[in-house]
């Protein structure tokens, strides 16, 4: 299916081959049910007719059974709004996916069942009924222990109600699986980092090995910790202190890593974007910073990032433009306010890849900053 094509690389694309596919489902199952209405017309004139009943012409048919619209179609439609914040419409197309596969528990495999289990979870969370939510994951992972994703959306569910041992714990859990240590010591280390604690932050990132240490989300959270570790205190953030210089050139180099991988990548774009403008670039940061933006326009919701945001409000503030700034901020705060529950520490994992276009123009507008 052209959608099952689309869905890694074009989000947008594939949904709109998914609703496509629904539209003519839907279209079939009017006509059937159309035709089995006029049957119905015809049976109802007939045992009106009586012993007049010969009279008429031909035979009824039997009703056409109605077709089912596929419970994957209806999954997948789903997950795509969801990832595009239409969480009402994606909420109505899982109910469906239920009621298809009650209509045709045949069509669905045990593997699609569970899949569907925990994207209505993911729903569940994400409409902001959490107690529901940490329901489903938690028996999900009694019956399957080995489900990464579930220990880690229970790490960040708890992680945004501020129970951070809690998150700790769920986190700790999923490195305990065969196939999640990449992903849980990256999950545990942003949560060490947003404590404050950098040594066991840079712990986590050591022990998932040479193999891991490739993992594109394990390098944007290995970049994220080295920024982290940057000097607080105004005497020691001048760009001509060296100790302060080569940690934002670390993390940019880290940064540039994960692009080699991705290009399309925007959360290492804004990353590499704080980076030069830390390093005092800031028409190179502006440039990194606006590509997000187009590419988060470009990915039609699939994409939200409000970091970016407030990186652009703090380049118009350091120039003096107020009024810019004040609107960048006001849009962060909208996004922030958002009523979705997906604020964890893996964004970038829960999403799954990233859907945009880094122009080339940038990397090289990043050499040339860099040689100045």
């Amino acid at each position: 299916m052209l959608g099952e094509l689309l869905a890694a690389t074009e989000p947008a694309a594939a949904l709109e081959a998914f609703s496509r596919a629904l539209t003519l489902h839907s279209q079939q199952q009017r006509e059937v049910l159309l035709r089995n209405e006029a049957r119905a017309a015809q049976r109802a004139a007939v045992d009106a007719a009586g012993d007049d009943a010969a009279q008429l012409d031909g035979s009824v048919e039997d009703d056409e059974p109605v077709p089912v619209v596929p419970a994957k179609l209806l999954n997948n439609t789903a997950v795509l709004m969801y990832r595009a914040g239409a969480i009402g419409e994606a909420m109505a197309l899982m109910n469906e996916a239920e009621q298809s596969i009650k209509a045709d528990p045949s069509k669905a495999t045990a593997l699609q069942t569970i899949s569907m289990a925990y994207n209505m979870a993911r729903l569940q969370e994400a409409t902001g009924d959490l107690k529901n939510a940490q329901h489903m994951y938690r028996n999900l992972v009694q019956q399957f222990p080995g489900y990464i994703d579930c220990y880690l959306r229970l790490s960040a569910m708890a992680k945004a109600a501020g129970a951070m041992a809690e998150a700790q714990h769920w986190a700790a859990q999923a490195t305990q699986q065969a196939g999640g240590h990449v992903d849980a010591q990256a999950m545990l280390a942003t949560l060490h980092m947003e404590r404050g604690d950098l040594n066991a932050a840079r712990e986590c990132v050591g022990k998932v090995g040479a193999e891991g240490s490739k993992d594109p989300y394990m390098l944007l959270t290995h970049a994220n910790v080295v920024m982290a570790a940057l000097p607080a205190d105004k005497s020691a953030r001048s760009p001509a202190d060296k100790t302060r210089r080569d940690h934002i050139y670390k993390a940019l180099n880290i940064y540039r890593e994960v692009l080699k991988q991705q290009p399309d990548n925007i959360y290492a774009v804004n990353g590499l974007g704080t980076c030069l403008a830390e390093l005092g670039h800031m028409a190179a940061a502006k440039q990194a910073f606006d590509e997000v933006m187009r590419a988060s326009a470009k990915a039609k919701g699939f994409v939200r990032l409000p970091e970016t945001y407030v990186n652009l409000g703090n380049l118009w503030l350091a120039r003096q433009q107020y009024n810019d700034a004040l609107i960048m901020y006001e849009h962060a705060s909208k996004l922030h306010n958002h009523k979705n529950a997906q604020v964890g520490g893996a964004a970038y994992h829960a999403s799954g890849a990233a859907q945009a276009f880094v122009l080339c123009c940038l990397l090289d507008a990043v050499e040339y900053a860099l040689l100045l």
